[in-house]
């Protein structure tokens, strides 16, 4: 039987009873589907709204304006893939079997993605912010990582992996931001950049790991080879 003080049916509204938090959470999946599907540009309060089957006025009693709730469904989704992360991390000691889970734990999170999504965020500050404090919070986590990896035998120890960490994040940015990059999917412009430069920093035993996981990664979602 179900527990919850409501309950909903499609996209209809919680009743005026619910608790604030489950209201909050609602919104925060309703709308960060919606900006995923549609990007930024093309999400209105109104139509987050309409999808919850509340009030437009209830919902800016939720979120102030439309960065407010924007920013709240980045760090929301910013805290699961965390969790997400502490349970793969959980189920290996090997560093790149670890690192390749997350790329396609990351892989499946685009899939779907709008190409404009990633483009839209910058007219938003206070989430480009957050977003940057992210990164420079997550650095030196990863540098770490990549030098373990090394330590393992996965990755070359001649590797500056700051650099390696900086220039992959800052490519990623403008591949984003460059009309005519947009036409290729998410998928694609990850593997072929965040792999490329991966796999450039392995050992051949690293290399086999990676090659490996590519081609059991392009079976199992249809993903082309490169073009030779």
């Amino acid at each position: 039987m179900n527990t919850r003080r409501y309950s909903t049916q499609g996209n209809a509204a919680p009743t005026i009873n619910a608790p604030h938090e489950e209201m909050r959470r609602r919104t925060l999946e309703v709308a960060g589907n919606a900006f995923r599907e549609l990007g930024i540009k093309g999400v209105r309060m109104d139509d987050v709204a309409h999808r919850l089957g509340i009030s437009k006025r209830t919902l800016y009693q939720l979120f102030t304006d439309k960065e407010q709730l924007l920013l709240a469904c980045v760090q929301e989704q910013t805290r699961q893939r965390h969790e997400r992360t502490l349970e793969l991390a959980a189920r290996t000691d090997s560093v790149l079997e670890l690192l390749l889970w997350i790329f396609e734990d990351h892989f499946t999170e685009l899939k779907g993605l709008s190409p404009s999504f990633i483009s839209d965020l910058v007219k938003f500050p206070t989430v480009m912010q957050f977003i940057e404090e992210e990164q420079a919070r997550r650095r030196e986590q990863a540098v770490d990582f990549l030098q373990k990896g090394a330590a393992q035998g996965y990755f070359r120890e001649d590797v500056n992996f700051g650099i390696i960490y900086d220039v992959t994040s800052q490519v990623l940015i403008a591949t984003h931001l460059l009309s005519h990059l947009q036409h290729y999917s998410l998928h694609e412009l990850f593997v072929n950049i965040v792999i490329l430069h991966i796999r450039g920093c392995a050992t051949e035993a690293g290399m086999r790991l990676i090659d490996d996981f590519l081609q059991k990664f392009r079976t199992r979602y249809q993903e082309p080879a490169a073009c030779s």
